[in-house]
Formats: structure tokens, C-alpha cells, sequence
């Protein structure tokens, strides 16, 4: 992911450096930079992984006893089991654009007050929260719901941050005053990176893992002493930072006050709404053990991953905006 963020960040500076250069007094074509602020929405993660059930991991039960062939679930396939909600969160919110104004250099054209533009903007939202998770069906949720696991489980999400390349179209409410207003959409890309730690431990006591396996009608496992006393306190964790590149649209707002011939400050509002976000974790410690599962000609070794995605990567800005025309 660091890679995209280097090209495009070295797109970016191109286009800005070499862009103006082209244009002339009177040609139509201004720059722009954008401070302000973002508010994103509360965002809804859920997980899913290609681990199997406990009792038929051989690094926390080694002789696998209890592991029936219809609950040895390895398939290398990933069902969603667990779910996670954070609130909103806000931060700063930076741009800078290139673009074209059509009735800048001829106010009787047909397309007058159409303007496009090229945007990088730049968000931080800072969600730095800590939430419970709940268990969607199966084994999860009855482990969840027994209060199987020590305080929680919980995820955490820290921040989010994209890095966002834009093209817009604007259309400008031309007036006999010093105010413009305009309305405008646009489309593109976002980098985007989300701060995510995860922590499942189970509780200590020995006594609510048997009554557990009790309630699943498992009281040969109950009654294995060597598993139980494995389980028990055994943690699952990960701090990672979670990246996928997103399609975006936007719908931008504000107004324009003319300062000078060249230059005007506005205020700018955006709504940005970006396709599903995605990407892979891997827990490591799982279960208190290296992050795969098996070591038996039965069990054979294999890596355990996760995978959180969520539909809801969307934000309002509203911003100070300063242009200068050429």
C-alpha cells in the first residue's frame, strides 16, 4: 500500500508543479487549497476467518481428542461469524486543485460557469475507540453470550486516513455581487488506511469453560483437563493497520467571495461516500500459540487469518477555500 501512496503522492506533485506553467494571464485557470475539517460517519466491521474450533486445534488440544470429523471445519473459506460498531469520529481535512474555469476567458460561451478540476485531498478521522464484539451465529455468539471470553472480546479502531485523487465538475452561480456560489460532483480514488487492534482472551476460570462445553453437549471435552486448563486465559491478538484502495464520489457545495481580480476565499462543504473497504488480519498470538492451527498428519499445519470489511468508509467535510486565478 505504501506504494500507491508514493505514486500518487508523486502524481500529485508533478501535476502541481508543472501545471501552472501552461497557463497564462486571463486563461481560465486557477489553483486552490483547502483547510478544514471532517466528520465521518459510525462505521460497522465484520469479521470472518478460516480458523477451526478449538478443541480441533492440535497446538491447543494435541491429541486432538473430542475433534469429531463433522466440526473439523478447516476448508480454507471464510464465513462471517463476528461484528463490531464504532461511533463517528473527526479530524482535519487538507486539498489542493488544479482546474479550469470555461467562463473565466469567455462569459458568453454556452458552457459558462462550468469549471473542472483535478483534487488531492488528504482526511484524518480519528475514531480512537474500543468496542465488544458480537458473535453473528454459531459457536461465536454462544461463547460470547456464556461470557466465555475476559471482558469482551474487543476491537479497536484508532484512526482512519485516506489519501484521495479527484477529478470534479462545478457549476458557478455567476451574480452582479462578490459572492459565488456553486454546486459541483466528482469521482476517483482513495487510499485508505484503518488503525484496527483486535484482543479475544479467554476467561480464567476453568469452571465456566467446562460449564460451556456442558451447554455445547460436550462433556468429553469438559472432562479433558489438559485442554481445559490450555484454553483457559489463552489470548488472540493483532495491531495492524488495514489498507484497500476505494472508488469514491463526492457532492461539493459552497460559496466564493472575491477578494481581488486573482484571488477569492470560500467556504466549501462535501459529502464523500466510498465502495466497500476490505483487507486481511492475522492474529498472532492465536490461542496463546503462532498464528496457524494443526501439526498432525490428521490436523496438518496451516496459517489462520481473518478478514474485517465494512460498507460505511464515508464522510462531510466543510473547509476554508482560497483560489488563485491566472
Amino acid at each position: 500500500m505504501k506504494k500507491y501512496r508514493s505514486l500518487l503522492l508523486m502524481l500529485i506533485l508533478a501535476t502541481f508543479v508543472v501545471a501552472p506553467g501552461w497557463a497564462q494571464a486571463d486563461s481560465g485557470f486557477y489553483v486552490s487549497g483547502d483547510l478544514g475539517a471532517n466528520f465521518s460517519k459510525s462505521v460497522g466491521f465484520t469479521g470472518d476467518s478460516n480458523d477451526v474450533a478449538s478443541h480441533c486445534d492440535a497446538l491447543t488440544n494435541p491429541d486432538l481428542e473430542g475433534c469429531r470429523a463433522d466440526d473439523f471445519r478447516y476448508t480454507n473459506t471464510f464465513i462471517p461469524d463476528w461484528a463490531v460498531d464504532f461511533d463517528g469520529g473527526q479530524g482535519i481535512l487538507l486539498g489542493t486543485a488544479i482546474g479550469y474555469s470555461i467562463g473565466d476567458n469567455n462569459p458568453q460561451h454556452i458552457f459558462s460557469g462550468i469549471r473542472m478540476e483535478v483534487e488531492y485531498f488528504y482526511r484524518q478521522s480519528r475514531h480512537n475507540q474500543s468496542s465488544k464484539v458480537r458473535g453473528l451465529s454459531g459457536a461465536t455468539q454462544q461463547k460470547i453470550e456464556r461470557g466465555e471470553f475476559a471482558d469482551g472480546p474487543y476491537e479497536t479502531l484508532g484512526s482512519v486516513v485516506s489519501h484521495n485523487l479527484f477529478a470534479n465538475v462545478f457549476y458557478d452561480f455567476d451574480n452582479d455581487t462578490r459572492f459565488t456560489p456553486y454546486l459541483g460532483v466528482g469521482g476517483g480514488l482513495g487510499i485508505t488506511t484503518a488503525d484496527w487492534g483486535s484482543n479475544w482472551t479467554r476467561t480464567l476460570n476453568e469452571a465456566d469453560i467446562r460449564q460451556g462445553l456442558r451447554d455445547d453437549n460436550r462433556p468429553d471435552l469438559a472432562a479433558n483437563d489438559e485442554y481445559v486448563s490450555r484454553l483457559a486465559g489463552s489470548s488472540s491478538a493483532v495491531h495492524t493497520a488495514l489498507d484497500d484502495v476505494l472508488w469514491g464520489f463526492q457532492v461539493l457545495f459552497g460559496v466564493d467571495y472575491t477578494l481581488s481580480e486573482r484571488t477569492s476565499l470560500g467556504l466549501k462543504g462535501r459529502w464523500v461516500k466510498f465502495t466497500d473497504f476490505s483487507d486481511g488480519i492475522v492474529w498472532d498470538p492465536l490461542r496463546s500459540h503462532a498464528p496457524y492451527v494443526g501439526g498432525t498428519v490428521a490436523n496438518p499445519t496451516n496459517p489462520v487469518s481473518g478478514n474485517m470489511s465494512t460498507s460505511d468508509i464515508e464522510f462531510f467535510g466543510i473547509s476554508l477555500n482560497l483560489k488563485y486565478h491566472f
